[in-house]
């Protein structure tokens, strides 16, 4: 072999030796970039994932919350309804009350009265000759009202309408009906 062989078989060498050098320091760098690459995305995975369970949390939290308000809601609505049904049975009650009770109620509202002479009243056609037997200390009207009764004296006017008293006292009486009903 000459020496050019050798040269040149040296040269050879030394390329193949070179070109394995850099091929293995490619694969190396490939290999570190793929899992530091791998890490990345495995890193993306978890805080998309963990993202996703802490959306999906407050998600069913706000529907857990949602519900509770209607379920809180239908069940006021009912009770509202269920208050409403007790006063109309008091006021039905209130139209139907006998003579007796009548009086006794008509007797506690005018004890409140000063000067009762200067008052007239109006009561319901029913219970005007039981009224009128009473000789209470205001003026008996033959005229009538539906329910209740009236005072009036000049400008001034007391309106015992059952319906209006009622409706005058009803956040109170809501609020009581509603205590002993549903215990709060």
């Amino acid at each position: 072999m000459s020496n050019l062989d050798n040269i040149l078989e040296k040269i050879h060498a030394d390329a193949e030796n070179e070109a394995k050098v850099i091929l293995d320091q490619a694969n190396r760098e490939k290999e570190a970039l793929l899992a530091e690459k791998k890490k990345q995305g495995e890193e993306d995975y978890h805080r998309i994932l963990k993202k996703a369970e802490e959306e999906a949390k407050v998600a069913y939290e706000k529907v857990k919350s949602k519900n509770k308000l209607k379920s809180r809601d239908r069940i006021l609505s009912k009770e509202e309804e269920v208050v409403d049904v007790v006063l109309d049975q008091v006021k039905d009650q209130l139209k139907h009350m006998d003579s007796q009770a009548f009086i006794g109620y008509l007797k506690k509202s005018l004890d409140q009265l000063t000067d009762k002479g200067a008052y007239f009243l109006k009561v319901p056609e029913k219970y005007y000759q039981a009224v009128q037997k009473e000789n209470l200390p205001v003026r008996l009207l033959e005229e009538f009202v539906d329910q209740g009764f009236v005072l009036s004296s000049g400008n001034i006017i007391y309106n015992g309408d059952f319906d209006n008293l009622i409706e005058s006292k009803k956040d109170e009486l809501e609020k009581m009906i509603s205590d002993q009903l549903f215990e709060r």
